[in-house]
């Protein structure tokens, strides 16, 4: 669009200057480049807009086995809710890279905290049972796995007070390089509870 502006304005220019009419015939290109550079600026569309929240889950009850992972990781959810209100004001694209990275986690950790639910209402129904030996064991792994979860969270967040504190691109970088890293970690809970 541009180029085909100045183009334009030249072709112009030097018809006008030079009284020549082999000048206004370049017009016509440039036109023509102007006006596709109008359709692929409206091809654009509108930038993209920012993923809604996923709500949070429940705590676990007490004595439930990971209850602290799980209190862990809402307080860190939390804090990215937080952190993004005031990152939004700063660096809108890092906003919404932030809710990006929330989003496309969220949902693996939370389907974590709903087995350990759902682990412990069996292990309070079939006490002394192997059911309940299994369900033990497995919400020891599933706690190990929301930990994992929540110290990806911490990165993503260290980032984003690094950003803050200096809004330069080397901080954008870092806090894309944690949204990343948080992002294909959940993306290979979900791989693996798809086995």
């Amino acid at each position: 669009m541009i180029a085909g502006g100045l183009a334009i304005a030249g072709s112009l220019a030097l018809g006008l200057l030079t009284a020549s009419p082999i000048f206004f015939l370049g017009i016509v290109p440039a036109g023509a480049l102007g006006a596709l550079g109008v359709m692929s600026w409206r091809r654009l569309g509108s930038p993209p807009r920012e993923l809604a929240p996923v709500p949070p889950v429940s705590a676990l009850p007490r004595k439930a086995i990971g209850r602290a992972e799980v209190n862990r990781y809402l307080n860190v959810r939390t804090q990215v809710m937080t952190v993004h209100g005031s990152i939004k004001s700063i660096h809108p694209d890092a906003a919404r890279e932030l809710r990006a990275a929330d989003s496309a986690a969220a949902p693996a950790l939370n389907t974590l905290v709903e087995r350990l639910a759902v682990l412990h209402e069996l292990r309070i129904k079939l006490p002394d049972s192997a059911a309940a030996n299994t369900a033990e064991t497995a919400c020891l792994a599933i706690s190990e796995r929301l930990q994992v979860g929540c110290e990806n969270y911490d990165v993503l967040l260290s980032a984003c007070a690094t950003l803050m504190a200096t809004p330069e691109l080397e901080s954008n970088t870092q806090l894309q390089t944690a949204a990343e890293s948080l992002i294909a970690y959940s993306y290979g809970l979900t791989r693996a509870a798809d086995l």
